[in-house]
């Protein structure tokens, strides 16, 4: 019986270590997949998107990260692009009750929640898409 339970382990065992592999070999290409190619913008430099308000800590460098050297940020923890800053300034605004014409305004509410507003139409967006907000019907209603 005991040899039945350690074969049953080291076949789950080496079922892990072969899933292991295969995600490290198939897992870092898409972290250098391009998803985005256009015309140089205020917002965007030719690689990467970034906030043109000038903060050097928003813009990341130029050049790309190899897959390596993100695999070696994130387990070791050093941050990239800078320090995290010690505070954020938020310029809160109040949105107008409506919109007129094709205009369209988009404002952050919080979280993942953004009110777009366009010819007339107030649109509250929330990404819960289930009656809880929480794995197997756990959670929050």
């Amino acid at each position: 019986m005991t040899r039945v339970i350690l074969r049953g382990l080291g076949a789950g065992l080496l079922w892990l270590v072969i899933v292991a592999a295969l995600a490290a070999a198939v897992v870092p290409h898409f972290l250098d997949a391009i998803y985005y190619t256009g015309p140089v913008s205020g917002h965007y430099d030719g690689q990467r998107f970034f906030n043109p308000d000038g903060d050097p800590l928003v813009i990341p460098p130029k050049g790309r990260q190899s897959r390596a050297q993100f695999i070696t940020h994130y387990l070791t923890g050093r941050q990239l692009g800078g320090a995290w800053p010690d505070r954020v300034t938020i310029h809160p605004v109040n949105p107008p009750a409506r919109v007129a014409g094709s205009r369209m305004v988009a404002t952050w509410v919080g979280h993942a929640t953004v009110l777009v507003q366009t010819q007339g139409l107030n649109i509250l967006t929330d990404p819960v898409w289930a009656d809880r907000s929480g794995p197997f019907d756990l959670g929050p209603e």
